[in-house]
């Protein structure tokens, strides 16, 4: 597709085009466009540039914006389940609500998103760098942070199940009430991370760093591993008795 004279233009022709059965638009220029409630599933928009683009309730299953730039974009209650956003900017974008199921992030740089109530159940986002970004109240169970940078990232009542985040850095993460339940945090370091209320049942901490780590009324139980020299009852956290079978 030729590039358009503006991005307004852009904006325009994307549209007809895809209408018309079109789906290549790599490196296209988009910035700042208006394109709410856009029907762009499969569009293969890698290294296009949306910067600032208004995309709220936009459809993008499936998508290709591999290496896009998504710097300030909104995208609020757009559909992304298995789109492929790997090394895509998306720093300071918002994702509030968003469906993000399967998709892949890998790479990506996501420091300072809004992902407020997100689904991203069984996203795969290794080496992702997510520094302040807020994903309070998110769903990413499943999902795969392994080697992520998630420094001072927020996961406040989180239901992050089955999360893999082997080696990932979480210092200074909040994830206060998160639901933690076989999570593997595996050799993560945690150090100054806020765990009070958390749900560490059958979790995975073993070679984690968890150094002036807060984990006070965290709960877990006999399927929780620790390294040996941790002492969950000295960290003031809550043990959950298995009820024998009657």
């Amino acid at each position: 597709m030729a590039k358009s004279s503006s991005p307004l233009d852009a904006a325009s022709d994307l549209l007809k085009n895809y209408a018309r059965g079109d789906r290549e638009f790599q490196r296209i220029n988009l910035t700042g466009a208006v394109l709410i409630g856009a029907q762009l599933a499969g569009a293969n928009l890698a290294d296009a540039d949306l910067s600032k683009a208004a995309m709220n309730g936009s459809i993008l299953n499936l998508a290709n914006l591999r290496e896009a730039n998504l710097i300030g974009a909104t995208l609020s209650g757009s559909h992304l389940s298995k789109a492929k956003l790997d090394k895509a900017y998306l720093i300071g974008a918002t994702l509030s609500k968003t469906i993000l199921n399967g998709a892949q992030l890998n790479g990506a740089i996501m420091s300072k998103v809004i992902a407020i109530e997100a689904d991203a159940i069984g996203a795969v986002a290794n080496d992702v760098v997510a520094m302040g970004a807020y994903f309070i109240g998110a769903n990413l169970v499943g999902a795969d942070f392994t080697s992520a940078d998630l420094r001072g990232a927020y996961f406040i009542g989180a239901n992050l199940v089955s999360l893999t985040a082997i080696a990932a850095d979480m210092r200074g993460t909040t994830l206060m009430e998160a639901n933690l339940n076989q999570a593997n945090l595996s050799g993560a370091l945690l150090n100054r991370a806020f765990l009070v209320d958390a749900d560490l049942r059958g979790a995975n901490l073993v070679g984690a760093d968890l150094t002036d780590t807060i984990c006070q009324g965290a709960y877990y139980d006999d399927g929780t591993r620790f390294d040996d020299d941790f002492d969950p009852v000295a960290a003031q956290m809550r043990k959950v008795e298995l009820l024998a079978a009657t």
